[in-house]
């Protein structure tokens, strides 16, 4: 069954031409705004990385008539217990090779997702009777990563490829090579929605899932070409096409974009710190959808290849962006300067990372003095006293010229 979808694209949502911000010291905005946020010079740090939990079984936990059930993987099966005494109400089978299952997920269309890690099932949680009990799992379609020819499919069986399962839209995707006679490429893309496989349009064969993107209830997905595809469950919709002739300085149709998975909140596409575009580009995706341009100050949107980096303070939603002379934040919808580093002194934005804490460290090469000096950007909170405070309208120099 083929399901059948309509491309549309955000060309006559997008918002009007994007501002390029020119301002630096000494001009003022008309949105001047204290961050809540300070640079303050330290003693040189060593990055820091959080601490994975220990590893525990996958399960998922559902409540009926305020009674607790847990469901938990084994290696290869999935048992269905009643959470006050452990009571094994029914066992299924989810076969794996030689490896155990990673995940489970209950949708609200009451399919378990069995997360395998070289096959992957869905099961239906049946609630009808006086116990819940799970349905026989169904394998998703078998699929293999490269071309296979049939006799080593015979014989050894292929490296199948792995499903994933967004919990936004209640379905699983899977892309991969059907099995063909002599080892001929036959790359075809499926979603499955109910235990139910249904084949996606020829075009998005090639596809690759990027995110679940719960707040805008859909799932953003990249193309054969690196499409931007956002996928609501109907229509699959081109976002990044007819950017040009939107206004934005880049070229149609730009494919090298990623989505910055460090907001929440919020959703960015950008290429910032990539290389391909004309020119560089930070775009909010709001629901519709539709896109948000954020204005880039002159000083990087008009430099090839600016080297710089994205970040996110703690409780704060808006982009911090460290580039090779400042350091900026977003104010309603434009990257404003809040620190420089004039020439020939410039910020060492490789040696810029996100502390366990969240917590920002960056280095400055003091070109005159010939020295290296260790900052960090912190919310105020987080280094009170605040020596240094950040304000849109007052951009500080962190070395003399």
């Amino acid at each position: 069954m083929v399901v059948v979808s309509k491309f549309s694209t955000v060309a006559s949502k997008f918002i009007a031409t994007i501002l390029i911000v020119t301002g630096i010291l000494g001009v003022s905005h008309a949105h001047a705004e204290s961050l809540d946020a300070c640079i303050s010079q330290v003693a040189q740090r060593v990055k820091t990385y959080p601490t994975s939990p220990d590893q525990k079984p996958a399960q998922v936990n559902f409540s009926i008539n305020g009674k607790l059930f847990r469901v938990v993987a084994g290696s290869d099966s999935v048992e269905l217990l009643r959470g006050e005494d452990e009571t094994r109400l029914s066992s299924v089978s989810a076969w794996q090779y030689d490896t155990s299952i990673r995940s489970l997920v209950l949708g609200k269309d009451d399919w378990l997702w069995i997360d395998g890690s070289e096959i992957d099932y869905m099961s239906k949680l049946d609630r009808s009777g006086s116990t819940p009990k799970l349905g026989l799992p169904v394998a998703l379609p078998k699929l293999c990563r490269t071309p296979y020819p049939l006799l080593l499919d015979f014989l050894f069986g292929c490296d199948r490829a792995q499903g994933v399962y967004s919990t936004t839209l209640d379905r699983a995707f899977i892309k991969g090579h059907q099995v063909t006679l002599l080892g001929q490429p036959d790359l075809i893309s499926y979603e499955i929605i109910a235990g139910e496989a249904k084949r996606l349009p020829a075009k998005l064969n090639d596809n690759r899932f990027i995110a679940d993107l719960p707040k805008l209830n859909g799932v953003l997905l990249r193309g054969a070409a690196g499409e931007a595809l956002f996928y609501d469950g109907a229509v699959f919709t081109n976002l990044l096409a007819g950017l040009d002739s939107e206004g934005l300085a880049v070229r149609s149709d730009p494919t090298h974009w990623r989505l910055e998975s460090k907001f929440t909140e919020r959703t960015f596409l950008t290429n910032l710190g990539s290389s391909g575009d004309d020119m560089p580009f930070l775009l909010e995706l709001k629901a519709g959808p539709r896109l948000i341009p954020i204005s880039i100050p002159y000083e990087i949107a008009n430099k090839p290849f600016p080297r710089v980096k994205l970040f996110k303070l703690p409780n704060d939603s808006r982009p911090w962006v460290v580039s090779d002379h400042s350091i900026l934040a977003e104010v309603a919808g434009d990257l404003r300067t809040v620190a420089r580093v004039p020439a020939p002194s410039s910020i060492k934005t490789g040696f810029a990372w996100q502390e366990s804490d969240g917590t920002i460290s960056f280095t400055v090469n003091n070109g005159s003095a010939g020295a290296d000096i260790q900052y960090m950007l912190a919310p105020t909170s987080l280094t009170r006293p605040c020596k240094t405070p950040l304000n849109t309208d007052k951009p500080i120099l962190l070395v003399k010229p």
